[in-house]
């Protein structure tokens, strides 16, 4: 990663006079130009994408760059003569499964040409897979070739959701800005949308891309110092499980992918699951012989990590170690923290009551670096904790007869803020496009005193305070629900959209389901008794 991150500094380091703006939107322009044609010459389909070239284009004359966009080294001294253009033609892929790949030759000047590289694909998904592989960077042979990209195993499987309507394309990621930041700079993010949109708009029916952080366009151009551009999707705030969902049961964890089909992540028996983008999962693996924490049949805490250089080859989950003194752990939440996936755990040197001490936990699904968050008081239980993306976490804590909803930083020896809950003990936690929320049952007496109404309620939780606003109703009733039992609702599927599994009905065997504020429930396809989560 080294060698092509200095490579790719040096390119921009040296860029020549001139706006890369006007030469990205030139690049745009001769790219959509040749795509035409060589659409009415070679009739690709869809599925097939792709009519690839190389635009190089430097301006002539005007002043250097100012320095705050030059990145590279300080000693840097290569220049480009300026010329007019050049246009490099590539033959398309006329396979399903062929796709291009588009890079950065090292010797560029104009921090806008890019090669083209072959590809093997999913060919039911071509474009997402390849935005997929884009993601991954350069191959080490297409660095020494000198390729390069902001692209590496850094910014692996961010890809969250990708659609087509009206000829353009709407690209959602994982916010990977933290992991490289230079690429904000002008030239930095003028190299960088090349090289999406030469990707991207290779396929046969997209003319332009729109990218978006989290469902954000706005942040993902705020980043580039950029405006957004016309025909942003502002429905995009939070698509929740539209982008995907992970599925955990005595089947096994299952990642579906919204329409892009589904990957078995394993086939053991895991109670809880949590995936962090598309290629990193966190789960609580089911072992009737284990104590548990808090008592039950929860066995250890899985990770499973998607190999970046090739995502077809098979990836096998294996466990995270607990620290020491540790007897059981329990997964709580996954979530990107800085840029990286991260398991939040509980871990306990006891079994129950007042004999168990537990010490909140964060985990590098990658490095394995562990971050302890919190350590609770003697007989403390967190009953539900949210991992924040900047490394914060959100519990409901039951310590002796009440419970605290609870804000820790890590490294402080106390909480930022404790927020005693006087009311029934709250069902759990939601989370969901920054929102937090707190899920209670509301119950409320009907003219017979011996007819209750009890249904659920989301307060929102103000992150800074520990405030809570007044509970949202979500207006059902046990008896209309799947089973007929109360439910346990954990997360915003969508925005305003919960999704619950039922927990202790008399009818056993029922799949988890959505609710709306209306009231309305749609049972999710999943195996009975499964727990669902979106992708984070």
């Amino acid at each position: 990663m080294s060698r092509l991150s200095d490579a790719f500094d040096r390119l921009i380091a040296s860029r020549p006079a001139g706006d890369p703006d006007d030469a990205l939107a030139v690049a745009r322009h001769r790219a959509a130009t040749a795509r035409t044609r060589q659409r009415a010459l070679v009739g690709l389909g869809a599925a097939a994408a792709a009519v690839v070239l190389v635009v190089a284009v430097v301006i002539a004359a005007g002043d250097g760059p100012p320095d705050d966009v030059r990145t590279g080294p300080a000693d840097s001294t290569t220049t480009s003569e300026p010329t007019t253009s050049t246009t490099t033609e590539v033959a398309p892929p006329t396979e399903p499964g062929e796709a291009q790949l588009f890079f950065s030759p090292a010797d560029d000047g104009t921090c806008a040409q890019v090669t083209g590289v072959p590809r093997r694909v999913d060919a039911d998904q071509p474009l997402a897979a390849t935005i997929d592989a884009l993601l991954d960077g350069p191959t080490p042979e297409e660095g020494d070739a000198g390729l390069t990209s902001w692209f590496s195993e850094t910014t692996a499987n961010r890809l969250r959701h990708v659609e087509v309507a009206d000829s353009t394309a709407h690209v959602d990621f994982d916010d990977f800005s933290s992991i490289i930041p230079n690429a904000s700079t002008s030239c930095g993010s003028t190299n960088l949308l090349a090289q999406l949109d030469a990707t991207v708009t290779q396929f046969d029916g997209v003319d332009q891309a729109i990218y978006s952080f989290d469902g954000s366009p706005e942040a993902f151009y705020a980043w580039l110092q950029r405006d957004v551009p016309d025909g942003a999707r502002p429905d995009l705030a939070y698509e929740g499980a539209d982008a995907g969902y992970v599925t955990a049961s005595g089947a096994g964890v299952v990642i579906t992918f919204g329409t892009r089909g589904q990957r078995v992540v394993t086939d053991e028996p895991a109670e809880l699951a949590y995936a962090v983008g598309t290629g990193f999962v966190a789960y609580q693996r089911r072992d009737p012989t284990s104590l548990g924490f808090p008592a039950g049949d929860a066995g250890p805490v899985m990770a499973w990590a998607l190999p970046p250089a090739d995502p077809s080859s098979p990836a096998v989950p294996f466990e995270l170690p607990m620290g020491d003194g540790a007897d059981v752990a329990t997964l709580l939440d996954a979530n990107w923290v800085d840029g990286r996936p991260t398991a939040l755990v509980a871990e306990g040197d006891g079994t129950a009551g007042n004999d168990v001490r537990v010490s909140l936990v964060s985990i590098d699904l990658v490095t394995l670096e562990r971050t302890l968050v919190a350590p609770l008081a003697d007989g403390a239980s967190p009953r539900d904790a949210r991992l924040l993306a900047n490394g914060d976490v959100i519990a409901m804590v039951d310590a002796g007869n009440r419970t605290d909803l609870v804000r820790w930083t890590s490294g402080e020896r106390t909480p930022t803020w404790t927020t005693e809950l006087r009311r029934d003990p709250p069902v759990g936690l939601a989370s969901g496009g920054g929102r937090v929320s707190l899920i209670e049952r509301l119950v409320n007496q009907r003219p017979d005193p011996d007819d209750l109404e009890v249904t659920i309620g989301a307060s929102d939780i103000e992150l800074a305070t520990g405030e809570l606003s007044s509970p949202e109703p979500f207006g059902f009733q046990p008896d209309d629900l799947p089973g007929g039992a109360f439910p346990r609702c954990h997360d915003w599927w969508t925005y305003d959209v919960l999704v619950c599994a039922t927990v202790g009905g008399p009818v056993d065997g029922e799949p988890p389901f959505t609710v709306d504020p209306a009231g309305a429930t749609q049972r999710i396809e999943a195996p009975a008794n499964a727990m669902v989560t979106p992708l984070r």
